[in-house]
């Protein structure tokens, strides 16, 4: 007699692993109540983005979940928390992958934690319970990505562009091979060369257990803290910009309208006025969009391994 396939999580066992993933406690009944009031077709969709996510873990490329598994944000219940769902149901499977890999428990929920943190910001930003952020976390559902220390590193394929920066600087890269791509989370304390340096020693040391197989030429980032004004308006010997400072630049810098006000204030829709000023970053933020002037994104990239 073959057991029936896991469902969806309701009641109790929901509760809990809302709790352990820390999605913040108002969102938990209104959660608890959409699983138990789920229509068919609703379910449906949750469990085809569970198995497709399942089925990702080899994976390294951009799987565009939002695309594959569409859930309309359209401000119902199910538009705003039905990803959510879709993600517990998917924790057997990037649990299973983590034990798999040596991962032990503590750090598989470190990572996976982040869709609490995602939840949280969708609360303070719009009021309402809610996530928007389908495509960040399918990367910490299919084992792409992991926190260590101030920064969190994404398994990742060389784009055409940074390949060719690369090699032309002497490191011989080709699109498609394994690279790692830094991210930074703001809730990790200031970005101190002391914490980045640690950070990355970690890095280098689980990569190397965990994923012995990959070899990484080279890191990436692609951020807005990497916009060349900042040491500018900051300082170089400021924490960003010696951040900053680690990586080469690919091609010219972008305007990027969003990812300043985004990730300084979590409120990238109020006007300036009422951003706050607490900081030398949260002034040169205002300070240049005040004065007509831009934010950009840039991609820059080292060498991953130290010579000997």
């Amino acid at each position: 007699m073959t057991s029936a396939p896991p469902q969806i999580p309701a009641g109790v066992d929901l509760a809990d692993e809302l709790s352990a993933l820390t999605v913040p406690y108002p969102a938990v009944p209104e959660l608890l109540q959409l699983a138990d009031r789920l229509t068919d077709e609703q379910r449906a969709t949750v469990l085809q983005g569970r198995d497709f996510l399942a089925g990702e873990f080899g994976n390294l490329g951009y799987l565009n979940l939002a695309e594959k598994v569409p859930i309309p944000a359209d401000g119902s219940v199910f538009g705003r928390l039905g990803y959510v769902l879709m993600f517990v149901s998917a924790l057997p499977a990037v649990r299973e992958f983590h034990r798999e890999r040596g991962i032990d428990d503590a750090q598989s929920r470190l990572i996976l934690s982040d869709l609490g943190r995602h939840a949280s910001v969708y609360q303070t930003r719009y009021g309402i319970n809610g996530f928007a952020e389908p495509s960040w976390m399918e990367l910490h559902f299919t084992g792409k990505i992991y926190q260590l220390g101030r920064l969190q590193y994404e398994r990742g394929l060389a784009s055409a562009e940074v390949a060719e920066a690369a090699t032309a600087a002497g490191l011989p890269l080709d699109q498609g091979q394994p690279v790692l791509s830094l991210h930074i989370p703001r809730y990790q304390g200031p970005l101190s060369a002391v914490a980045v340096d640690e950070s990355i020693d970690r890095a280098r040391e689980f990569f190397t257990e965990h994923f012995p197989e990959e070899r990484y030429p080279v890191a990436i980032c692609t951020s807005w803290l990497l916009d060349p004004q900042l040491a500018e308006h900051l300082g170089a010997q400021a924490n960003i910009p010696q951040f900053a400072s680690r990586f080469q630049l690919v091609g010219e810098p972008t305007v990027d309208r969003t990812s300043a006000l985004e990730f300084t204030f979590d409120q990238p829709d109020l006007p300036l006025e009422q951003l706050p000023q607490r900081s030398r970053l949260e002034r040169a933020v205002v300070q240049v969009l005040r004065c007509g002037g831009s934010w950009h994104s840039a991609t820059g990239w080292f060498a991953w391994y130290q010579e000997a």
